[in-house]
């Protein structure tokens, strides 16, 4: 298989290892397993979500989220599109979010947790560019 594309590398694990675990992930003090599969398809469901919002080639989305293995859907379900994943550090300030977010003319972006759509929530009125969060 010719890997021209970071996320050409899906397909190729799949095809290499199907059955080893792709992330192992520590949840509640309980390790889970991530398979290329579940990868696969939660990468192109995120895909299809922003196809249909209109997402189109070169647009920045914007991730505010810790290091985690859906991080990983999203950054490559990002790419399939041709879109560009805007990965911005959790605990920043709400100012710092304003900043970037206007800067970079973030249309879609997605949080982590409650705390961080709080955080968005309360400065949603300064983010001209701003149509969706979805916590």
């Amino acid at each position: 298989m010719e890997i021209t594309r970071l996320f050409d590398l899906l397909q190729w694990r799949k095809e290499l290892h199907p059955e080893r675990p792709v992330f192992r992930y520590k949840e509640d003090g309980v390790w889970k397993d991530h398979y290329i599969d579940e990868y696969i398809e939660k990468s192109n469901l995120i895909s299809y979500a922003l196809m249909h919002l209109g997402v189109q080639k070169g647009e920045n989305i914007g991730l505010i989220s810790a290091g985690r293995p859906e991080w990983n859907y999203v950054d490559f379900g990002v790419q399939q599109t041709g879109a560009v994943l805007l990965p911005i550090y959790p605990t920043i300030s709400e100012e710092d979010y304003q900043y970037i977010l206007t800067d970079a003319k973030v249309r879609l972006l997605v949080v982590e947790t409650p705390a961080l759509y709080k955080k968005i929530s309360n400065i949603r009125e300064k983010l001209p560019h701003l149509e969706t969060s979805a916590p």
